[in-house]
């Protein structure tokens, strides 16, 4: 819009004067979104927690969970980098 009627204005001589080249439109701030993380306490505790088992569950207690879970908290790979191998 600011280019047609500077057009307007320099080209064809149709306005005097451009009405927008005052109006300062404001940008967009991004939000940043907090990451959630585990204090090194609730790591511990979640580990430990994947590490016992738990009675009458649907899957049965693996240390495959364990690993896994300690691999991910401990090198900060993402789920599917650490399943990807």
């Amino acid at each position: 819009m600011n280019s047609a009627l500077n057009e307007a204005v320099h080209d064809f001589r149709i306005l005097r004067e451009n009405p927008l080249i005052n109006i300062k439109i404001p940008k967009k701030k991004e939000e940043k979104k907090a990451l959630k993380f585990f204090t090194l306490s609730q790591t511990e505790r979640f580990l430990n927690q994947v590490k016992t088992p738990v009675k009458n569950a649907k899957y049965s207690h693996s240390i495959q969970y364990y690993v896994l879970f300690t691999l991910i908290a401990r090198t900060g790979l993402r789920i599917g980098e650490a399943l990807s191998h």
